[in-house]
């Protein structure tokens, strides 16, 4: 039976279009279910280019008696041309929106020979995953975004048990990691800081991993790059 509260697909998304989408309203990020070189793209809804800006338009009070009358006298394209005069914000158009970085998680598989994938995004559960058998051991990937602790928590794991091993990175992309300001490194976790463009918002995005029934055995410092297994 098809289930019409869940998305199926037999292969990684190839672009951001096809990408899965998971949230909570103020995180979000686009899933692409790659089966060695996995992409998260994250966002936040307050990381934007440029500082504050009042773009409440300053005469609007001295114009409302001015609108008033050709609204009333049923001339509405000239009560419209002064409302595009007066009323409207300044700038009109908004700053753009800027991403808040990305996860890659690179899996450390000797040999590739995958069977069985599936990609899925559950929009009753709000989960979304990914689950392929690489060598025979079924891997599983699942993620969420949960609103009440502000997080998107993803869970890795193999049946039967074997060893999961990764890289993983987190950045700003290539043309915004100019304004990422410092990585720093924790037993567990990644941290970046940073800034948007314009003299932007200051950010900060962690990434924190938690080894069950196996052993996070490094971070490495290269550059923005970090290891860990």
């Amino acid at each position: 039976m098809v289930d019409p509260l869940r998305l199926w697909y037999k292969e990684p998304a190839s672009k951001w279009p096809n990408a899965l989408p998971i949230g909570n309203r103020k995180l979000g990020a686009m899933l692409y279910g790659e089966v060695q070189n996995e992409r998260w793209q994250l966002n936040e809804d307050s990381v934007w280019y440029g500082c504050a800006m009042d773009r409440n338009p300053k005469d609007a009070l001295k114009y409302l008696p001015r609108l008033r009358q050709p609204l009333e006298d049923g001339l509405l394209k000239e009560a419209e041309d002064l409302v595009g005069k007066a009323f409207m914000g300044m700038p009109e158009a908004q700053r753009h929106y800027e991403p808040l970085g990305q996860v890659n998680l690179n899996f450390l598989y000797f040999k590739v020979e995958t069977s069985n994938y599936k990609r899925y995004l559950d929009s009753y559960q709000a989960l979304s995953g990914v689950s392929y058998e690489v060598n025979r051991v079924q891997h599983v990937r699942e993620i969420f975004a949960s609103h009440p602790d502000n997080i998107i928590g993803a869970k890795i794991s193999s049946s039967p048990k074997a060893n999961v091993s990764f890289d993983l990175r987190l950045f700003r992309g290539y043309n915004t990691s100019v304004y990422m300001d410092l990585i720093e490194v924790t037993n567990d976790s990644v941290m970046m800081k940073g800034q948007t463009g314009g003299n932007g918002v200051r950010f900060c995005a962690a990434v924190s991993v938690n080894a069950k029934g196996g052993q996070l055995c490094y971070f490495i410092c290269l550059s923005d790059r970090f290891t860990s297994s």
